[in-house]
């Protein structure tokens, strides 16, 4: 799986570097027709591996703080 570099924001609107491990569908031929978002099978931060809920957010177990990829 490819792993990039992103940026989101909390419910704070405070921004952070976070690390996205994407899925199958990020490498494929019509990867173009999905968001950023739905490419994503988790994300790392501050060494916390956080999946997605059903609404593209990813909540911290660790720190309650709810993070949302912004698109670059």
């Amino acid at each position: 799986m490819k792993t990039i570099h992103i940026q989101v924001k909390d419910q704070f609107d405070v921004y952070h570097l976070a690390k996205a491990v994407l899925k199958q569908i990020a490498e494929g031929e019509k990867s173009e027709q999905y968001s950023l978002e739905q490419k994503v099978d988790f994300i790392e931060i501050y060494g916390e591996q956080i999946l997605p809920s059903t609404e593209l957010l990813f909540q911290s177990e660790e720190t309650c703080k709810i993070y949302k990829v912004i698109e670059s």
